[in-house]
């Protein structure tokens, strides 16, 4: 089975590789800006241009029957945030579109799309996949048009979809907020947020790895959006503290406790409001669809998953 992946060197598509290529009937697409390193008898490396509306897909969907679209923009360049939301229109949703007709047009027959939970909102939850969409962000925005999109053109020409809406994702490799908490935990003084009690889900890399692999080929799973996670979400506060445990370092005496006033001023200044409420708010989603409707359970649970991430990275022992 040939199966596509772009991103192929991103967080998430670079563990996808290498996870499909252990599975013996799989031969691996990999669509990315630049070759990865890895050379594999089951391995196609395809170079891909920008994403957008003209982007040409025909080298990398040559045989493929599956595809797995994790490419995409965070953020974009742009004089104005009107010229950023629009980039990020033509990378993410329109982008989107030409690789779902191109697929069809080569005969693929079952298209996974990586979306985000943050289609429901910043902030919130518990969030579950019939929750209204209420995209706030030009991101969260793009990839809401990217899904609507795909399905409508899966739709008019019958070819299956899966779409999964994750969380954080963390994991050897990972970066953003998540490395930002890793190196506040391993800080010789913390800082703890004790009295923030908000509730974040999250989504080991490994574990999104393996529904990704349930859900390209479960019968079930044709045409339905799932949304997924460790399961239990936990504060930012829990977070700290469960990594500086994995990292060994005991409760400092000259650890600092931040009160909740100085994050609520805080968020009150420009620029700060979307820092303070990833910190401080919760965002929390229900992914018992995945787990009721394809049986699906984590491999790692959440801790387990945080000392997978330093055991790999920092060389700390499980």
């Amino acid at each position: 089975m040939k199966v596509l992946v772009t991103g192929a060197t991103g967080f998430v598509g670079s563990a996808l590789v290498q996870s499909l290529l252990k599975q013996p009937e799989m031969f691996v697409v990999a669509a990315c800006r630049e070759p990865g390193p890895e050379c594999h008898p089951k391995l196609k490396w395809v170079r891909i241009g920008e994403l957008g509306a003209t982007t040409n897909w025909s080298e990398a969907l040559e045989g493929v029957r599956i595809v797995i679209h994790c490419a995409a923009a965070n953020s974009a360049e742009g004089r104005s945030a009107a010229e950023r939301a629009q980039r990020l229109h033509e990378i993410n949703a329109l982008g989107a579109e030409r690789l779902a007709r191109e697929a069809a047009a080569q005969g693929v027959t079952r298209l996974v799309y990586f979306s985000t939970v943050k289609v429901h909102g910043e902030t919130g939850g518990p969030f579950t996949e019939s929750s209204p969409l209420n995209p706030r962000g030009s991101y969260a925005v793009s990839k809401c048009e990217a899904e609507e999109k795909l399905t409508e053109i899966c739709r008019q020409i019958e070819m299956e979809y899966v779409i999964i809406r994750p969380p954080l994702v963390y994991g050897p490799g990972v970066k953003g907020n998540f490395r930002l908490l890793m190196r506040w935990a391993n800080s010789r003084i913390p800082i703890f947020i004790d009295g923030i009690k908000n509730q974040r889900s999250m989504i080991y890399i490994g574990n999104l790895v393996q529904f990704t692999e349930l859900a390209l080929r479960h019968p079930v799973a044709t045409n339905q959006t799932f949304l997924v996670s460790d399961g239990q979400g936990l504060s930012t506060a829990q977070v700290v503290s469960e990594l500086r445990k994995a990292y060994g370092r005991a409760l400092s005496a000259y650890s600092l406790s931040i009160p909740n006033w100085v994050f609520r001023l805080a968020g009150a200044l420009p620029g700060l409001k979307g820092i303070m409420d990833r910190l401080t708010g919760s965002l929390v989603l229900d992914d018992s669809k995945a787990r009721g409707m394809l049986g699906w359970a984590p491999c790692m649970t959440g801790l387990q998953g945080f000392q997978d991430t330093l055991a790999v990275e920092e060389g700390v022992s499980r």
